[in-house]
């Protein structure tokens, strides 16, 4: 049996206006489909809230500068020193912010049951973003400043 299609002028006119509408929401279906691929929320359950201790770095920013500010530093041991005072103001906050979301990881990690496994590979690396977050907010972005900073002070040999 063979299978014979005909072709009218009816469905060509459909045809077209199906093209047309596909050629004009094109670039919002292609948007769509790049958004689900990329959107990777819909595959980690609890990705959203892992960055949650990051914005810390700059509130550690703006609590530097108006230290040194404040301080109105005139060599660069002043400096140091201002910066010093800052990070220790804003380690405090920071170590309760991370003690405060290490303990309420403390059960996944302890127990076992059902979907421990996956919850697990989702607390750890929440773990080590904040580990990573503390040590940036106070050694590595401290000494940068201080750096930074400190070029006002250096003199031209």
């Amino acid at each position: 049996m063979d299978l014979v299609v005909r072709w009218s002028p009816e469905a060509a006119e459909d045809l077209e206006s199906i093209l047309e509408y596909i050629a004009r929401d094109s670039v919002f279906y292609a948007r769509a489909v790049a958004w689900k691929i990329l959107d990777i929320s819909c595959a980690i359950p609890g990705q959203p809230f892992i960055g949650r201790v990051v914005p810390e770095i700059g509130d550690m920013m703006v609590y530097l500068d108006l230290r040194v500010r404040e301080k109105n530093p005139a060599t660069a041991d002043e400096l140091s020193e201002a910066v010093r005072e800052g990070a220790l103001m804003r380690i405090r906050p920071v170590l309760m912010t991370v003690i405060t979301a290490f303990a309420g990881l403390l059960p996944i990690f302890i127990f076992d049951g059902l979907g421990a496994d996956v919850m697990r590979r989702i607390a750890l690396p929440m773990v080590g973003g904040m580990i990573t977050t503390v040590f940036l907010i106070l050694v590595v972005i401290p000494v940068i400043y201080c750096l930074w900073e400190g070029r006002r002070f250096e003199r031209p040999a």
